[in-house]
């Protein structure tokens, strides 16, 4: 009751595809690759308007955020407007009216962003000088 060659090379086969089916690619779906942490920080900031923009997503990967914080070192911000441009979409993550000097804003998110997805912050009124900072934080995700 021994399969012969040609039974054990059939055998073979089917296992090896059974285990690829079960196994299938290295990539886990939604699964970890390496963690994300991003700055965009304007030291010297004109007065007016400005805007912080993120590394786009790569094209190879799709990111999760988990956290974000904004805020300006040197004087008020009002208002702050914080989205993620996801495409040509903008998904609005908050607003806020007036933020004190030095105190960051952390939001606790779960935001998946794929290629050339951006997050973005608008701080209104800065005066010359303002250092400001957007810091992100989650991690990849390898698209096959």
């Amino acid at each position: 009751m021994v399969p012969d060659d040609t039974d054990w090379d059939t055998l073979q086969a089917l296992v090896a595809e059974l285990e690829l089916t079960l196994m299938g690619n290295n990539n886990t779906i939604f699964g970890y690759n390496d963690r994300v942490a991003e700055e965009k920080i304007k030291l010297g900031a004109l007065a007016g308007l400005n805007t912080l923009t993120t590394p786009a997503v790569p094209s190879n990967e799709m990111w999760c955020i988990t956290s974000i914080t904004v805020f300006n070192g040197i004087s008020v911000s009002s208002p702050l407007v914080l989205r993620a441009m996801l495409g040509t979409k903008a998904h609005y993550i908050f607003m806020k009216n007036s933020q004190p000097a030095g105190i960051p804003i952390n939001v606790q998110t779960q935001l998946y962003m794929k290629e050339g997805d951006t997050i973005e912050c608008d701080f209104f009124g800065t005066t010359y000088g303002d250092n400001l900072y957007l810091l992100i934080a989650g991690y990849s995700m390898i698209v096959p």
